[in-house]
């Protein structure tokens, strides 16, 4: 995982007027489960992919609750109907601050949640708890080269949040990524020297070795994460 900027809160903005959007997918049957539907075209293929980027932005509201989302989608609604009343200027500011106030509580909520995430990880067989805090299982032993910390890699890779959600992935990115070392985020610098060449680990990072309480806009502020890594290369 590289280095992604910190969190900012323009993106989250620019997303205000269509964050109800995604309510119909959030609701809908069809979007449980792990795997998508059928398209029968590519606008269906570009609209759901378009919810699942609109769900992100959802998370780090901290909007899960089936009642705020009704009045999400009955903004949606009106909306689209143009029965939606108008908004002042001042009201627009409003939504902006109140949305920005609720990324911060669920930032909180999120990082007190992720300590015990964290102790229930640290407690699975063959797990080792570094002095960091990060937590290391491997899964295959690697045979080849050491990893290095000023190594080059090739790695495939799946990222979750502790609820299992993929927010990231070598496949979603068309194939494994070469990066150096120094180029992503702390946990992997501290892990992935832990491994050799054909190896595959589980690791879990505290929200201080990943993102912290900045976040991204797929990661919610302070999230314990939990990369699958094989490491298919590494160096110079």
């Amino acid at each position: 995982m590289k280095h992604q900027g910190k969190w900012r809160r323009i993106p989250v903005r620019r997303y205000l007027p269509v964050i109800p959007a995604l309510l119909a997918l959030v609701t809908s049957p069809a979007s449980s489960g792990a795997e998508a539907p059928a398209f029968a075209n590519k606008d269906q293929k570009m609209l759901y992919h378009w919810g699942t980027a609109l769900a992100d932005e959802l998370a780090n509201v901290g909007a899960r609750d089936p009642e705020e989302l009704r009045w999400i989608y009955r903004g949606m609604s009106d909306r689209v109907a143009g029965k939606s009343p108008p908004f002042t200027a001042e009201e627009l500011t409003g939504l902006t601050n109140y949305l920005l106030d609720r990324i911060e509580k669920n930032g909180v909520a999120e990082q007190a949640q992720s300590v015990v995430f964290l102790r229930e990880k640290a407690r699975e067989p063959n797990a080792v708890v570094t002095k960091s805090g990060l937590i290391y299982r491997e899964i295959v032993k690697g045979k080849g080269a050491q990893a290095a910390r000023n190594s080059k890699v090739k790695v495939a890779y799946v990222g979750r949040l502790r609820n299992g959600w993929v927010f990231d992935s070598s496949r979603q990115r068309g194939g494994p990524l070469e990066t150096p070392l120094t180029g992503v985020i702390a946990c992997w610098q501290e892990a992935i020297p832990m491994m050799k060449v054909g190896g595959k680990a589980s690791i879990t990072c505290p929200p201080g070795l990943a993102y912290a309480d900045a976040g991204t806009n797929t990661i919610p502020p302070g999230s314990a994460l939990v990369f699958e890594v094989e490491l298919l290369a590494a160096g110079k």
